[in-house]
Parts: structure tokens; C-alpha cells; sequence
């Protein structure tokens, strides 16, 4: 299996989640990164400027 950079930090950091303990703080940076790539995506100054 190949890994791009992204994928492979994900799935070290799901790994040593697992092995360490509860998962909440895991899934806890999961949304924050999430939400934060969400509101670039939906805040994008090209989309604003196309529909007006």
C-alpha cells in the first residue's frame, strides 16, 4: 500500500491514539482540522467573486 504524507500522519497518529489510550482527544484534533478545511472551503474568495 502507498501512502501520500497526509494519509500516513493520520493513520501513525490514529495508532498511537490506540495504543495510549481513549480516542477523545484523537477525534477531538479530527474536527478541529475538519471544520477548519470546511470553513476554507465554503469561505473561498473565487466562489464570492464568480456569483456577483
Amino acid at each position: 500500500m502507498r501512502w501520500k504524507v497526509q494519509g500516513a500522519n493520520a493513520i501513525l497518529a490514529l495508532r498511537c491514539s490506540i495504543e495510549s489510550g481513549p480516542l477523545d482527544g484523537y477525534f477531538d484534533r479530527v474536527r478541529e482540522v475538519f471544520a477548519r478545511e470546511l470553513s476554507a472551503f465554503t469561505t473561498n474568495p473565487v466562489d464570492s467573486a464568480t456569483s456577483a
